[in-house]
């Protein structure tokens, strides 16, 4: 039988939130433990919602993340913990991509590198935490994988930050991340490979990178400018001419898509913000959204309650909410 996969959209009935608990690293001089309010605000947001996974690295780690959560006043018959080893907190990057396989659940794993940048590793570890997962649910993974011209068999590194699936068959993906994780990579054939393991028809690439940065680490991954936030309906944040925001606004809308344009002044912390179920919840530097973002977020998600949290070290430390969970769907 012919291998059909399926992605089901953030914005559809999810089981379950995985998150890997903060460890004790410290990279670029900001410690991931002090991320650790930030994650407790998350679990209390979204324990009402579904199950959350926390993998933790060890019974010391597993008894600290369950003591803070509880001392928080937060109920943990919901919440899960997992021993496994990884390096870092940011499991939408290194975590299991959901999918259907002919119908049945499913792993993508994509490699990992550390987002092609030396210092923020070792990302050995993490790069193996899919198939742990997979190997704890019992379910089938595939690992994404290419052929080079020499026939060698190589990962195909890619980071979930950096991967918009609509849902209905589009995706919205980085070039300049693609080429610079995977240099052997060609265009034609990286689009080839994300269709077959997503069942998509169409893969929209953005060449473009923000002013004063590189491919490398996370500064432009999608989910800090866009989000597929329903069926048939993507928002995208604006930007200055020749920048990532602009370029994917165009480049949907002549796929016939109609954009919701967030002005640029929305800060990208709020685009990319976790939707599981009934609740979206929104991360925010020194001051809790403005009117007119409240308004925004409202007009986006009129049915979701709204939950801010404040994430200064998380930003700090290069992301946001979206960027330490990931989804795992009914």
């Amino acid at each position: 039988m012919e291998m059909e996969y399926e992605v089901v959209p953030e914005f559809a009935p999810q089981k379950a939130l995985w998150m890997q608990w903060p460890t004790t690293a410290i990279k670029d001089g900001v410690r991931e433990s002090d991320f650790i309010p930030a994650f407790i605000e998350i679990e209390r947001a979204c324990c009402d919602q579904g199950e959350i996974h926390n993998l933790v690295l060890g019974k010391q780690a597993e008894k600290d993340a369950k003591n803070a959560i509880i001392d928080a006043g937060i109920q943990i018959d919901n919440i899960f913990f997992h021993i496994m080893p990884y390096d870092s907190c940011w499991s939408r990057d290194n975590g299991p991509i959901f999918v259907r396989k002919n119908g049945i659940e499913h792993i993508l794993d994509f490699g990992f590198n550390s987002w092609g940048y030396e210092p923020w590793g070792p990302f050995e570890r993490d790069d193996e935490i899919p198939q742990l997962i997979a190997k704890l649910l019992d379910i089938g993974i595939t690992k994404v994988q290419y052929i080079e011209q020499t026939n060698e068999v190589r990962d195909f590194i890619y980071e979930g930050g950096t991967l918009e699936l609509s849902g209905e068959g589009t995706i919205v993906a980085s070039w300049a991340i693609c080429k610079h994780r995977n240099p052997r990579l060609d265009r034609k054939q990286a689009a080839e490979i994300l269709r077959n393991v997503t069942g998509s028809h169409t893969v929209i690439w953005i060449d473009s990178i923000f002013r004063n940065t590189t491919p490398a680490k996370a500064d432009n991954h999608t989910d800090g400018y866009m989000k597929f936030y329903e069926m048939n309906r993507v928002c995208v944040l604006d930007s200055k001419p020749d920048e990532p925001g602009e370029e994917a606004a165009s480049k949907l809308e002549n796929e016939g898509w109609d954009i919701y344009h967030l002005p640029p002044d929305f800060r990208w912390t709020l685009v990319n913000c976790l939707i599981f179920n009934r609740k979206v919840v929104a991360g925010y530097v020194d001051y809790p959204m403005t009117d007119l973002e409240r308004e925004i977020m409202e007009d986006l998600f009129p049915d979701k309650k709204i939950v801010e949290i404040e994430i200064g070290p998380m930003v700090k430390g290069g992301g946001g909410i979206h960027c330490v969970t990931q989804q795992q769907p009914k």
